[in-house]
Order: structure tokens, then C-alpha cells, then sequence
């Protein structure tokens, strides 16, 4: 028997265990290859997800349960900013509350007396052309979890449906880190504020140039919390007159 014939007889003898290796391989590059196309894919969702809920912002200024002075628009670091005045609502929609976030914004394109919802919304709601009634909390300047204040939805405002805002422009916009798609309503940031009665205030700046906190707190005044000073009245002592004390 010479060389290539072993050679031969030993491929014919270990076929069976090449095809397992070969079937092996295959596996494990068709898994391989799958995982990175799935987390390809999966990194490029979240990616698209992160524009549509930030677009190009870059700083989130969020009082939470309090307003900002719009004054604080005019300091340098905010040059790029917008202030929105934020609040959730309900819309009523044939007998039922829908839970909704109100975004009152300054755009040219949002005017009194009308409103954009966003395409999520719109699946919702099928408003058509008709009106769009929103139930507002009725808290004012006082933060709901202040002492005897609750959030009760009294205020009600009706506004006209003016379309919707496209994803591209801002219609998905969300601080919240979900996958979710947020119920948006956009409208006039003056006439929340006048229904609301936080005239000239806002509780979110949206910048899309970084802001390190160093940097804002030496821009930070006391006064755009609303907060104001007042002169110090001298305490005087009266005099302890029309009272008489008996002793025990």
C-alpha cells in the first residue's frame, strides 16, 4: 500500500467525523453572525429611539415640582436653549380619560387656540377635525406634594386640532428612558401658562449645547427660582400693657 492510498482509506474512515466538524462550524458562524446582525440592529433601534425622544439636545435643565424665571433664557449658557412649560394631562375622549404629556412651546407653528399631537396620539384619539378638550391639574405655583394640595385635573381648555407633528420635527419627544412611544400634545406655551397661571414661567430648558454644572451654577441666580428678597424689619418691644398677671 503506498502513501496516497492510506491517505485515501483514512479520509474514507474519518468522513463521518469531518462532516460533525464541518456541521460544527457551520453552527458556530451562523450563530456568530446572527448575534452581531441582531445587536447591529438592536444598537441601531435604541440609537433611532434616543433621536426621536432627544433629537439634538444635549442638556436637560427639569424643575421637577417647581418653575424657573423665563429671565434665565437670557443668560449666555442658554443662548441655544428653549423654555417648555410640562405638565400631564388627560384628554376626553367619548366618556374616557386618556392620559396624555402637554408640551407648551414657543414654535411659531403652534399657535393659540390650536394644537399638534404626535402620530402615537393620533392612533388614539382619530380626531379628525374636530376639537380637542384637555384636563389640566389646577395646582398653580404650588407644587402638588405640598401639604393639603393634591392633583386634582379641574382645569379643562379647548383647543382645535391642527395636525400632526412628524417624528422628524420633535413629535416623539420624551425624558422618559422607555421603549414606549409617548401620547404628545403640543400647544402654546402663553395660554397653558394663563390657564395653569404660571405666567412667564417654565419648568424645563432643553439645550443642545453641554452645560457642565459648574458652569450653571456660576450663571445661577436665586431670583429665577422666583424667590425675592426683602428688607429686614427692625424687631421692636412692645409695651406689655392691658395685661395682668396673678401669681399662684
Amino acid at each position: 500500500m503506498n502513501q496516497r492510498e492510506l491517505i485515501h482509506k483514512n479520509i474514507i474512515f474519518f468522513a463521518r467525523y469531518y462532516k460533525l466538524v464541518a456541521l460544527a462550524v457551520a453552527i458556530t458562524v451562523a450563530v456568530i453572525t446572527g448575534s452581531l446582525l441582531i445587536g447591529d440592529s438592536v444598537r441601531n433601534t435604541l440609537v433611532k429611539r434616543v433621536n426621536e425622544r432627544l433629537g439634538t439636545t444635549e442638556t436637560v435643565l427639569f424643575a421637577m415640582n417647581s418653575f424657573l424665571d423665563e429671565a434665565i433664557l437670557r443668560q449666555p449658557i442658554f443662548n441655544n436653549a428653549r423654555g417648555i412649560l410640562l405638565t400631564n394631562g388627560f384628554i376626553s375622549q367619548s366618556g374616557q380619560l386618556l392620559p396624555v404629556m402637554i408640551w407648551g412651546t414657543d414654535d411659531p407653528a403652534i399657535e393659540r387656540g390650536k394644537a399638534k399631537i404626535n402620530a402615537p396620539l393620533a392612533k388614539e384619539l382619530s380626531p379628525g377635525n374636530g376639537d380637542i378638550v384637555l384636563r389640566l391639574p389646577a395646582t398653580g405655583l404650588v407644587p402638588s406634594g405640598s401639604l393639603f394640595v393634591t392633583e386634582n385635573y379641574t382645569t379643562s381648555l379647548r383647543l382645535e386640532y391642527d395636525g400632526i407633528l412628524p417624528t422628524g420635527e420633535g413629535g416623539n419627544i420624551s425624558l422618559k428612558n422607555e421603549q414606549i412611544l409617548p401620547l404628545n400634545i403640543f400647544v402654546n406655551r402663553q395660554q397653558l401658562a394663563e390657564v395653569l397661571e404660571t405666567e412667564g414661567r417654565f419648568n424645563l430648558i432643553l439645550s443642545n449645547q453641554p452645560i457642565s454644572q459648574e458652569v450653571f451654577e456660576e450663571a445661577w441666580q436665586y431670583s429665577f427660582s422666583g424667590l425675592k428678597t426683602a428688607k429686614k424689619i427692625p424687631s421692636q418691644r412692645l409695651p406689655l400693657t392691658g395685661y395682668s398677671y396673678k401669681k399662684r
